[in-house]
């Protein structure tokens, strides 16, 4: 990927363009994030100032909701860290298992920007949300296994497997 060469001049006319172009319809907006995104890998200051665009909506599709996580984990600054642990933090309550997984991840990029942030996170909500969240994993993994081995106990009611015969 060639390096980007923009003037001074025009930085801030970038971030704010391709800003006001998010609230387009939803397709649009998937296209603009992933330009938003390339560009924030290369400068993520000229979207700094509009960070709280970059929140995840309840009615934003999946793809664009993954999308912003990456965006807003790359565009922060240690100062906005503290803001952006507790929007990713309410994003851990969504029913969406992938998405919940993506929150963790980008909460453990914030924990690698700014370590100053990691006593916060494992003394805070965060962590509490993301046991919950594992926890229900955990309880969802073991209701599907109870109903496997009863189904297979059942299975084998009607059909017992052959005796097992030593030669």
């Amino acid at each position: 990927v060639p390096s980007l060469s923009v003037s001074a001049h025009s930085v801030p006319s970038i971030g704010k363009a391709l800003v006001r172009i998010l609230r387009a319809p939803k397709e649009i907006a998937y296209v603009v994030l992933v330009s938003v995104y390339t560009l924030a890998q290369e400068i993520p200051a000229i979207f700094r100032p509009f960070i709280t665009d970059f929140y995840i909506k309840s009615d934003d599709p999946l793809c664009n909701r993954l999308l912003k996580l990456q965006i807003l984990t790359c565009i922060f600054s240690p100062e906005q860290s503290a803001i952006l642990l507790r929007e990713l933090q309410s994003n851990m309550r969504h029913t969406d298992g992938a998405f919940v997984s993506a929150a963790v991840r980008a909460v453990g990029r914030v924990v690698d920007v700014d370590p100053a942030t990691a006593p916060e996170v494992l003394d805070g909500a965060c962590v509490r949300a993301c046991v919950c969240y594992m926890c229900g994993i955990y309880i969802y993994m073991q209701r599907i296994s109870c109903i496997y081995r009863a189904g297979l106990r059942a299975l084998h009611s009607l059909n017992p497997p052959p005796p097992l015969t030593l030669t």
